[in-house]
């Protein structure tokens, strides 16, 4: 099995970094590059409780689709997972939230989200929503 670590800081209002990062296995990137390939982009806004943003690059909203995974070994892998760091926007969990919340929004259906192994049923919901916008 391989697996793939996100990890990227983007700057909030000139302020700060903004760390974000993910520990991604097979499953997780095949449904993560399918929906980049697919959809293209996934965006939701992201807000600290200021009327700041991100800044040129990104405005209000956050690109969930914007991150390339890096491939790491199974130890490194092993590692990172038992020391994952505090204070980051885990990436891979906000996308599964946004796919998941406008899939239900489009279809209006309250479906449950999908195991993580369940790669098929997040292809269907990418597909319908890829179907949506064209």
């Amino acid at each position: 099995m391989k697996y793939y670590l996100i990890n990227k800081s983007v700057n909030w209002a000139d302020e700060f970094d903004v760390p974000f990062w993910s520990l991604l296995d097979e499953n997780n990137y095949e449904v993560y590059m399918y929906a980049k390939k697919k959809l293209g982009c996934l965006k939701a806004d992201l807000y600290f409780g200021t009327n700041e943003g991100w800044g040129e690059e990104y405005g209000d909203s956050i690109d969930y689709l914007d991150f390339q995974p890096q491939e790491i070994t199974k130890e490194e892998y092993n590692i990172l997972s038992k020391y994952s760091p505090y204070a980051v926007i885990d990436i891979y969990d906000g996308f599964i939230e946004i796919l998941v919340d406008e899939y239900r929004e489009y279809t209006n259906t309250n479906s449950d989200t999908p195991d993580s192994t369940d790669i098929e049923s997040y292809k269907k919901m990418i597909d319908c929503l890829c179907n949506e916008r064209n």
